[in-house]
């Protein structure tokens, strides 16, 4: 995640993309672990979260 996350967004700060990285590997286990139902898309949702990080 780290080196995909390297290579789609090089301009970004590096602890925001480990932040980033972090949160979306967090997300998605967690999602998958305890899914609930009716939340819409999540892959969409982690998504959101992840380019907020990015972009703040």
């Amino acid at each position: 995640m780290s080196a995909w996350m390297t290579d789609a967004v090089p301009d970004a700060d590096q602890a925001r993309r480990e932040e980033a990285d972090n949160l979306a590997v967090r997300l998605t286990l967690s999602h998958m672990l305890l899914p609930v139902p009716g939340q819409g898309d999540v892959s969409e949702r982690v998504t959101r979260a992840v380019c907020a990080v990015l972009n703040d």
